[in-house]
């Protein structure tokens, strides 16, 4: 059995910027559904205006789907 595994993603901030970043992480994690990755969190850093998402998964392919 392949182990579980926790993988960060970087996004950019859009050019219209993070309006609504509750709406942005609850649509990652709508999409994350009926996968083998699980999204734990979002995390906006506002000194750079980047977002991490926490992403827990077996496998680095469904993570990028």
């Amino acid at each position: 059995m392949t182990p579980v595994t926790k993988y960060l993603v970087e996004l950019p901030r859009p050019r219209r910027g993070w309006r609504d970043i509750q709406s942005f992480t609850a649509c990652a994690r709508a999409a994350a559904e009926g996968t083998d990755a699980r999204l734990l969190r979002s995390v906006f850093v506002p000194e750079d205006g980047h977002c991490l998402l926490v992403y827990e998964s077996r496998s680095r392919a469904a993570v990028e789907e």
